[in-house]
């Protein structure tokens, strides 16, 4: 048998289930590499970050102890609570090898969106079966949410990725014990290492269910395999040595810092809807956003931020809250999440196969700590994007669901549940067919969103038409320069020039200055005050103003 026949004899073993998940991936890497420069989201915290790594990759700057800041953590910015710095890292390495431009500072970002994928798929494995996690996987890689997460630079994009292999590694920990393979230790620590630097949520939450795991061993009295705990916990600390190094050096003021916020004494509670001492309010809040974060990472529907509807409707402080929550999806969204929860403890209680039931008790007690710390924490206009560390409750909901009613051999109930499956599918397309018009139409700065694709060229043209002047005013329409300003201050200043803003009220007074002074606009400008401009679309226009001396 020659070469080829073998090969074509060995690809004919290939599953047909790894060719299916081999496709959902490659749709999902469309969906996620797509127009990737032109498309990517570059806002103030991604130009504050790439500056910070420009400095490091020029040589500048001193590679950072310390992440990026929690904003909410206190009212005072010299206050608040920095993560740790590996995100940074990973975008300074990214750099180096890509070049300093703003979209290898997102190929981190994508890069472990990509590979969460199969993750989600194994992740899945341990308790549903094959199609049923090839289904759910295909609702996580058309997820609106998650596709439009992995399209830019931001910490907290990474926790999927490292909240599916910190569990999965967990699980290997819980169910294999004492004969648990040296691969999974190592891989804990990198997931428990990564996880605690994306986000002060993530810090508390991997770090509290790992100490649980290891109570939860001493206590019913298993064999516990502390060298490979041991490993664990020294690649975690590998991995947060700049973090480490910073604290020594400042104290611990960072540390100070975030149990501060626990103890009320450096956070602003000034945007809080309820007290802190209304246990009750706090209570309802959490369930609430837990719901409506179930509804929204999973289909798109609903608000971006927490609406506190349920709240609105218990404390009747709402006039219209039956109506809203009636005529919203929020309240299918709610019976399927309440539904969901029941059959998760159900299924704990009642789980037969031993691996299942321990990977059904583990995913309950990381339910359980992710509700008691978000506790606190929901209060205000909170974003649901705050939730993505349970990112994958609704799909396993979905899941059980399905496998439930297609125990019952119900043919009408189980067409009905299966149709979910498709009808999600496309009410995520149809939101990321709506961005995508956006997009193509290049007025995607119309829904507070701010993409390469219309903003460069506004940089371009201002840097172009300077004539030699090293400093540049801006002004124009609000809609736009609100959310665009600040990128465009770095776009600028690759070219070695600096912008700065100027109100409409002194662009005159400016311009006859001397100064280069241009507008950005929504239409375009007349002739005989600017003959020439530059046009992003059909709804962005950029041009110089010249006034009569």
């Amino acid at each position: 048998m020659n070469t080829n026949d073998c090969s074509k004899l060995n690809i004919r073993r290939i599953p047909k289930h790894i060719w299916l998940l081999l496709l959902i991936v490659c749709i999902g890497v469309f969906l996620r590499t797509y127009h990737f420069h032109d498309w990517l989201e570059f806002k103030g915290d991604q130009a504050r970050d790439a500056s910070l790594v420009q400095d490091v990759v020029a040589g500048n700057a001193e590679w950072p102890l310390t992440g990026p800041f929690m904003s909410n953590s206190a009212a005072n910015k010299d206050e608040t609570f920095h993560i740790g710095p590996l995100y940074y890292y990973f975008q300074i390495v990214s750099a180096q090898v890509f070049g300093n431009i703003p979209e290898s500072l997102a190929y981190p970002d994508v890069l472990f969106s990509i590979l969460s994928l199969p993750l989600f798929y194994l992740f899945f494995r341990k308790y549903l079966d094959q199609k049923l996690s090839l289904g759910v996987t295909f609702l996580y890689v058309v997820s609106f949410f998650f596709v439009m997460h992995s399209r830019f630079a931001w910490n907290s994009n990474l926790i999927p990725c490292f909240t599916l292999l910190f569990l999965l590694s967990l699980f290997e920990f819980e169910s294999g014990g004492i004969a648990v393979g040296w691969l999974w230790a190592v891989l804990l620590g990198i997931a428990l290492g990564v996880g605690v630097q994306l986000h002060a949520i993530t810090m508390i939450i991997f770090s509290a269910v790992t100490v649980l795991s290891i109570g939860r061993s001493i206590f019913r009295k298993q064999s516990i395999p502390w060298k490979k705990w041991a490993v664990v916990f020294a690649v975690a600390l590998l991995l947060n040595t700049g973090q480490i190094i910073g604290e020594t050096q400042t104290g611990f003021s960072n540390a100070k810092i975030f149990l501060g916020y626990f103890t009320n004494t450096h956070h602003d509670t000034s945007a809080s809807n309820q007290p802190w001492s209304d246990a009750h309010a706090s209570l309802v809040n959490d369930i609430d956003c837990h719901l409506e974060a179930n509804l929204y990472l999973f289909t798109s529907l609903g608000q971006d931020h927490c609406v506190y509807s349920f709240d609105a409707l218990l404390s009747g402080t709402r006039r219209n809250a039956m109506k809203i929550l009636f005529e919203t999806p929020l309240f299918f969204g709610a019976l399927f999440s309440i539904f969901g929860f029941a059959m998760l403890v159900i299924r704990c209680a009642s789980e037969k196969d031993e691996r299942k039931r321990i990977w059904l008790r583990m995913i309950a007690w990381y339910i359980a700590v992710s509700f008691l710390i978000m506790f606190p924490v929901v209060k205000g206009s909170l974003e649901l994007r705050y939730f993505n560390f349970a990112f994958f409750l609704p799909f396993l909901f979905l899941g059980l669901l399905a496998e439930h009613v297609m125990s019952q051999k119900n043919t009408w109930l189980l067409y009905t549940v299966l149709l979910a499956f498709p009808a999600i599918a496309m009410i995520n397309i149809l939101s990321l067919s709506s961005v995508y018009d956006e997009l193509v139409q290049k007025g995607r700065i119309y829904s507070r969103s701010v993409v390469l694709d219309e903003i460069e060229p506004i940089a371009t043209y201002v840097v172009a038409h300077a004539d030699g002047h090293t400093t540049i005013s801006l002004s124009g329409n609000s809609k736009i320069l609100d959310y665009a300003f600040h990128p465009l201050v770095y776009l600028v200043a690759q070219s070695g020039k600096e912008l700065i803003r100027v109100g409409a009220s002194k662009v005159d007074d400016v311009a006859r200055s001397g100064q280069k002074v241009f507008f950005v606009s929504t239409t375009p400008p007349d002739p005989a005050d600017a003959p020439e401009y530059g046009a992003v679309g059909e709804k962005i226009y950029v041009y110089e103003v010249r006034t009569n001396q």
